[in-house]
Parts: structure tokens; C-alpha cells; sequence
């Protein structure tokens, strides 16, 4: 089974990256073995027990995997009753899953003496005992690394000296990348890192910052917080918390995979829960992942489809995404619009343009909002509020009837505005094309006229981008019908084409559908995959 199919269905970022090649298919969630574990809540063995069947699983099915999810939180969870013996069985158990990175545990120190000696031996505490060590020094073995003892984290990155917090100071993890930094600055090997208590109160209260982003989400078995983003970029509060923030206390996650970071931390942030001195909830560590960081962990795809919430409003619900949207997508980082959210971007663009026993105006504004977002924001689209009068007089001033106002503008001139483009009346489509209308006048449809809307893709000098409408095409060849879409993104042309049909519609009462040809779904099929990655992530995150 390959990488990018296991992905799919991954614990918390992508926990499928230590799971072996598949080699039968099985349904693992009713295995009775698995089932017995469960009632009797040795959580450990049915996630032994759930791992063994996945390696072995052909075709894992999703309820599989949010099973492996819930069992492995279920393992990570904090309880006052628990022993230390027990809760570094636990710690094992998810550590075992990770079976890509190397780790030395107890037993290791134990057979180890010199190593046991001498590893950070400068802000150990005498009487401390190792149970967990992960060494990043590529060339020098024990360099550096991450290690927790019986009380305390202990951490050395490649430049700097070793630092040492105890269990019960540390207060939160967050989860950052910083690709700024990551080659040449202190010659990490990872643009990873951990922040340990750059959420502290005090630092918030500097900032004036009452709580944390809707937008982060807050990994700390049993619970995960998790609200639809919030209009808050991403990111914002790392960076108001940088003020106050110990740059001693960053943790580099050399070495570790994309895939395994989370899972890892969650392990490392149940270890020190369960050893601080006094279990008080209150005092828990905290383990934060801005939503930046889960677009990056995801494949550099946007996240937002995994916190929809059926309002109830299509319209309110898209606005939302778009925000969402918006935060990445705006800050040029090289993400990419997720599949699951480009599925629910055409989901809601669906529901809103279906509702057709409405008024025009009510129409109307559904059509704005569409065009609104911000996939169209750099085409310059004017609706009817933003028309001045000396531009409504002059646009296509040849063809309008006077009596018309225009609702919409799409200017496609690059060099002269206002001088070809297309433009919707409440009764009529209005357009000028660049190639052969460059001499010409603009040409008029009126919606009662059109019986048909079919959108193609040809590569010529009409239209950059190869992409036209043609209207009334299985009556007329006439290419006087065809418009050049010129300047629209291949990624949303269809979305742009249906928004103009649904404002036909919604004007002249007609039922037209837009008519897409099989050459061109499969242009737009191709240009979907390739713009759109699939996120690697589980939707319940």
C-alpha cells in the first residue's frame, strides 16, 4: 500500500508513516479480541492488538483508523490512579509505533553505565534517572538530543548549551516552523520546533492576550479543543508572545519526520504529566499546534474542511471557509487549497446556488457572495454598487440599451481598462473579446436568447488561459457566441462559469445548467489534482 493512500486516514497528522505494506485486506474494528480489550479497558493491548491488524490490512476502512485514533488517546490519558510503572508502559506502547526513529529507554541507561554518566551531566541533577532519550547529533553520538528523566526535560540543540526544566515548571508546548531559520541561522537540521511556555499567563497578560486562538488546536488527552478558525491570522499569537518568550527554551526536532512529530509530543507531553509532582488538571502540560503549522503538517494544504460545522447557512458557512482560506493562501507560503476543502468549497457554492424559488435581488447576493471570495480577488470584479455614472455610460455604450443598468464587470483588459471584458444586465450578457473583436464592437445577448451555456477549453490566441463559453453551442457554430475568459484561474473557471449561469437563471427565470463537455471535465479533473493535494490528515483531527 502506498504512502499517500495510508495518509488518508492518519492519526492526529499522518501516524500512518511507521505502519508497514499492507499485504491482506481485513476489517479490524470487529475483531472480538480487539472488542474484549476494550470492555474491559486495556486500552494497551486492543492498540497492540489494532496496530498488528493494520500492518496486515489491505485495505484499512476509516472506522479502522478512528479506532486506532480513540485507542492510542485512550493510552495517552492522564489519571491520578495510574502508576509511574504503568504510565512509562503507556509512554512505551506509543513510542513502539514510531518504530522509524530510534529511542533509548530505561533499560538502555541501565546497561549503559558511561553513557548514563556522562549524557548532559552538566545540568542533571545526581540522584535523576533516564527513561527516554532521543539523540539527534548525526556525527557525534550523545551530542545532543532530548531526554526525560524521572523529573525533568532535558534538551541540547546543535549550537548552544544543554538546558534542563523540571516537570512541574513547564506549562505548555507549542508547535512551530519556522522555515526562516531553519538552514542559516543556528544550523538546524529542521525548520521544527517546540516552544516551551511561550503561552505562559504572564507572556499573555504583556500582550494583553485573554486566551488562546479558536484557531489552535490544543492536543492534551482526553480532550482536544478544536472551533471553527477564528478571523484571527494564523500564527498571531506566536508572534505577540515572542516578546516575553526564552529563546533558550525552543526545542529543534531534528531528525523527527513530518509525520511523526505529533504523535511523539503527545507521548513526550503524557510522560511529564504523569511524573509532575502533584496531578492537578489545572497544572497539566498543554500541547498547542497553531493552525499554520497543522496546514504544514498536513502537506502544505489548507486544514479548514476538518473544523466545518453545518450552520444551517450556506452563505455564512462559505464566508467563514473563505476567511479561513484567506489566512493561507494570502501569505504566499506555498500552500495549497486541501482536496477535502476545495470538495467543501463546491459543496456550499452548490447548496447556495441550487435555492432557485427566490427573488432576483436575494439572488442577486448570493451571486456577489460567490464572486466575492477571495479566489476571484485579484480579477477586480465591479457589481452594481460600484459602478460610477461616467463608467455605466461609456462601458459598451454601442450595444447597451440605456435603459439597462449593469449588475456585473469583468474587465479583461490588460492594457486599456474599460475596453473589453464581460458584463451581465438584468437582461442581457454583454462581452468583447480580445483577438477578434480587436477592431470591432462589443456584442449583446439577451437571456431569452440563451439556451444553453457550455464551457471549453482551447488553447489559442482568443483567451489566455485557453478557457471560453459558448452560448447556444448545439444550435450555433457562430463563433460570435464564444467568450474568452481570459485572466480566470483553471482551478475556479467552472466556479466563475456556474456563478454566471445562476445569475442568468435567477434574472430571466430560465433552468439552464451549465453544460461541460467530457475533453473539458477532463482538463478540469487533471488541473484539480494538481492544484488541490490530498491532506494528510484524518478529518477528526
Amino acid at each position: 500500500m502506498s504512502f499517500s493512500r495510508l495518509c488518508q486516514y492518519s492519526f492526529v497528522i499522518a501516524l500512518c508513516w511507521f505502519l508497514g505494506r499492507a499485504s491482506i485486506a481485513s476489517t479490524c474494528s470487529d475483531s472480538e479480541s480487539l472488542k474484549s480489550f476494550q470492555r474491559v479497558g486495556n486500552y494497551r493491548s486492543a492498540l497492540q492488538r489494532m496496530d498488528e491488524c493494520l500492518r496486515a490490512s489491505k485495505q484499512p476502512e476509516a472506522d479502522d483508523w478512528q479506532l486506532f485514533n480513540k485507542l492510542i488517546k485512550q493510552v495517552l490519558t492522564v489519571y491520578s490512579s495510574t502508576s509511574f510503572e504503568e504510565a512509562y508502559r503507556n509512554f512505551q506502547k506509543v513510542l513502539h509505533l514510531l518504530s522509524g526513529l530510534k529511542f533509548e529507554l530505561a533499560n538502555y541507561f541501565k546497561n549503559h553505565p558511561t553513557d548514563n554518566d556522562n549524557l548532559f551531566s552538566e545540568v542533571r541533577e545526581a540522584d535523576e534517572k533516564y527513561y527516554f532519550y532521543y539523540d539527534t547529533g548525526r556525527l557525534f553520538s550523545h551530542s545532543r538530543g532530548i531526554v526525560l528523566t524521572d523529573r525533568s526535560l532535558i534538551w541540547k540543540n546543535l549550537t548552544g548549551k544543554p538546558q534542563r526544566l523540571a516537570f512541574d515548571n513547564i506549562n505548555s508546548m507549542t508547535l512551530v516552523y519556522d522555515r526562516g531559520f531553519s538552514l542559516n541561522t543556528d544550523l538546524s537540521l529542521t525548520g521544527w520546533k517546540l516552544r516551551i511556555n511561550s503561552t505562559d499567563k504572564r507572556c499573555a497578560n504583556r500582550n494583553a492576550n485573554k486566551e488562546f486562538p479558536a484557531s489552535w488546536q490544543k492536543l492534551s488527552p482526553p480532550d482536544s479543543v478544536s472551533s471553527f478558525p477564528s478571523h484571527q491570522r494564523h500564527g498571531e499569537m506566536v508572534f505577540k508572545l515572542s516578546g516575553c518568550f526564552d529563546e533558550k527554551n525552543e526545542i529543534r526536532l531534528s531528525s523527527v519526520p513530518d509525520e511523526a512529530i505529533i504523535p511523539l509530543v503527545s507521548a513526550i507531553t503524557y510522560f511529564i504529566n504523569s511524573n509532575k509532582t502533584s496531578f492537578d488538571q489545572k497544572k497539566m502540560v498543554q500541547f498547542y499546534v497553531p493552525e499554520r503549522e497543522i496546514g504544514i503538517l498536513a502537506g502544505w494544504v489548507t486544514p479548514c474542511s476538518k473544523e466545518y460545522v453545518n450552520q444551517g447557512s450556506p452563505i455564512k458557512e462559505l464566508q467563514l471557509l473563505d476567511a479561513c482560506f484567506f489566512r493561507f493562501l494570502s501569505d504566499d507560503e506555498g500552500f495549497k487549497l486541501s482536496q477535502q476543502d476545495s470538495e467543501l468549497l463546491n459543496q456550499l457554492t452548490a447548496q447556495i446556488f441550487e435555492k432557485d424559488n427566490i427573488s432576483f435581488n436575494e439572488g442577486y447576493n448570493r451571486f456577489k457572495v460567490v464572486l466575492s471570495t477571495h479566489f476571484f480577488s485579484d480579477l477586480d470584479f465591479k457589481f452594481k454598487d460600484n459602478f460610477d455614472a461616467e463608467t455605466e455610460v461609456e462601458l459598451f455604450e454601442g450595444v447597451r440599451d440605456i435603459a439597462e443598468s449593469y449588475y456585473f464587470y469583468f474587465d479583461t483588459g490588460r492594457v486599456m481598462s474599460g475596453s473589453r471584458g464581460l458584463a451581465l444586465t438584468k437582461k442581457a450578457i454583454i462581452w468583447q473579446n480580445f483577438w477578434s473583436d480587436l477592431t470591432g464592437s462589443a456584442k449583446r445577448v439577451t437571456f431569452d436568447n440563451i439556451s444553453s451555456v457550455t464551457l471549453v477549453h482551447e488553447i489559442d490566441l482568443q483567451s489566455i488561459g485557453g478557457w471560453r463559453l459558448i452560448l447556444n453551442k448545439d444550435e450555433n457554430e457562430d463563433e460570435d457566441n464564444e467568450i474568452a475568459l481570459s485572466q480566470v484561474p483553471a482551478e475556479n473557471v467552472e466556479l466563475f462559469a456556474s456563478a454566471l449561469v445562476y445569475f442568468i437563471n435567477r434574472a430571466s427565470g430560465a433552468n439552464l445548467r451549465l453544460q461541460v463537455p467530457e475533453e473539458t471535465r477532463a482538463v478540469l479533473d487533471k488541473t484539480f489534482k494538481e492544484m488541490h493535494p490530498k491532506a494528510n490528515y484524518w478529518i477528526s483531527f
